[in-house]
């Protein structure tokens, strides 16, 4: 063997033991047990220069506003998953920003607002006001195929920019008010 196809075959090895989820589970196909997955997922968008992001007053009512959208996603039969975009060039400062907000099931952190989930949350695939904060709710369906995840588009279910407005989440997203007792 060359040592010029060394690294090919090194890397052919790492993808195939990193190529990705085995969806066989005793001949049904599926992902962690689930054909089809619902989803109610809450994304906050913040920057840590953002001031607003920084007062309590945001913060807990993100808080409320999570554990109101986390009820109406049970009671839907939806998982509810929540993600935070931190807009900050520097990738500690952006972590740092989302940190204590509420637990977040994914994040996206850093490149300004050329952020990956920015491009989908504000940009293009669900299109807004370029503003933060902001807190955007959609949901999204999931299906086991044969080749893979198929993910299907993106339902906006309501957007709210700055903190007023995030304050008012719940009347505005149609939840009790009273429901939003928040466990974060």
């Amino acid at each position: 063997m060359s040592h010029r196809s060394r690294p090919l075959v090194l890397m052919t090895i790492l993808f195939a033991a990193c190529a990705g989820p085995r969806f066989e589970t005793n001949g049904v196909r599926s992902w962690h047990g689930v054909k089809t997955e619902r989803q109610l997922q809450m994304v906050i968008v913040l920057s840590s220069l953002c001031a607003e992001a920084r007062k309590p007053a945001f913060r807990n009512a993100v808080r409320r506003l999570a554990a109101g959208v986390e009820r109406r996603a049970r009671l839907e039969g939806l998982r509810f998953v929540t993600i935070g975009v931190s807009l900050d060039v520097s990738l500690d400062d952006g972590l740092k920003a989302l940190a204590g907000l509420v637990p977040f099931n994914e994040l996206s952190v850093g490149n300004s607002w050329l952020n990956g989930a920015a491009q989908t949350f504000v940009w293009s695939t669900v299109p807004g006001l370029p503003a933060i904060p902001q807190v955007v709710v959609v949901e999204r369906h999931i299906s086991v195929r044969e080749n893979g995840l198929a993910f299907g588009g993106y339902s906006l279910r309501g957007r709210m920019v700055g903190t007023d407005e995030i304050k008012d989440g719940l009347r505005l997203l149609g939840l009790p008010v009273d429901s939003a007792r928040s466990r974060y």
